[in-house]
């Protein structure tokens, strides 16, 4: 078997295994509306106090 057998097969072979798994990505999402409230710009200050 030469170089560009090889090639052709193995980029074949991940093709199929990149299609075929792709399938199974939508079983693992899910997405959910919330409402999103209110987005405010500024500043972010952060202050160090005690720990407790």
């Amino acid at each position: 078997m030469n170089k560009m057998t090889k090639g052709a097969l193995a980029t074949g072979l991940d093709v199929a295994l990149l299609l075929g798994g792709g399938g199974t990505l939508a079983v693992w999402n899910k997405s959910v509306a919330e409402p999103a409230g209110t987005i405010t710009s500024g500043d972010l200050e952060l202050t160090a106090g005690t720990g407790t």
